[in-house]
């Protein structure tokens, strides 16, 4: 037997002994990994959820990337969990691995086997929005069974519309390569910007030419806040 059939037959064996309920394990052989799928999911908040491998009898299955509102909770804000099984293959054991969740709104903390692996904004009372921040974190190493189950945890917290994993879609990666395309993405970003702060001020310069052409100075104001989002 292959190394890959035997990694999908651990996973599907995995996967049975976990219940109907849960969806199938990501395989991770290679890297990156996209992990779009169907994750499990429930809305409200028990810190317990954290913990590895608990029953998920009263989990729903969930698409990722997208908002929870465009999968049955439309009017929901607040607490809710995400979990992923994961297989990732031993010979992966010398990586440094690095997740990149995307935008997710408002606020998150994410674990691996109960373990925390970072977090991004501040949960209620002291509500700290997040929601355009990029979610890139390093997983710790001795927090990974390498060949055997794993579990993947995400709890979000969101006070106003599109909550959940936005996009997108999340994957796991060599650390280094997730921080690499963080650094080019934020490099594009600032290029954008400067070149739309630059139309802003070439567009100033003609309405102080023309005061009466006010087209330019509200073409202005449109530009920067472009700019500045």
């Amino acid at each position: 037997m292959s190394r890959t059939a035997g990694l999908l037959l651990a996973a599907a064996l995995l996967a049975a002994g976990a219940g109907a309920q849960e969806p199938s394990p990501f395989i991770v052989e290679k890297l990156p990994v996209q992990l779009a799928g169907e994750w499990s999911f429930r809305i409200g908040h028990d810190p317990a959820w954290a913990s590895p491998f608990r029953e998920k009898r009263n989990w729903q299955r969930i698409r990722v990337p997208g908002g929870w509102e465009r999968q049955g909770y439309a009017e929901y804000n607040g607490h809710a969990w995400y979990k992923a099984p994961l297989v990732i293959d031993s010979r992966l054991a010398g990586e440094e691995f690095g997740l990149d969740l995307g935008l997710i709104g408002d606020v998150d903390e994410v674990f691996l086997n109960g373990r925390p692996v970072g977090s991004t904004g501040a949960f209620p009372p002291r509500f700290d929005k997040a929601t355009l921040a990029r979610r890139f974190y390093r997983i710790p190493k001795d927090a990974i069974r390498f060949g055997e189950r794993n579990e993947l945890a995400i709890h979000v917290y969101n006070d106003t519309r599109f909550g959940g994993l936005l996009g997108p879609s999340p994957r796991i990666d060599r650390f280094d390569d997730v921080l690499r395309r963080q650094f080019l993405r934020d490099l594009l970003a600032y290029c954008l910007a400067t070149l739309i702060a630059t139309l802003a001020a070439f567009h100033l310069i003609l309405f102080a030419a023309q005061r009466s052409a006010y087209e330019h100075l509200f073409f202005t104001g449109f530009l920067l806040s472009i700019s500045a989002y």
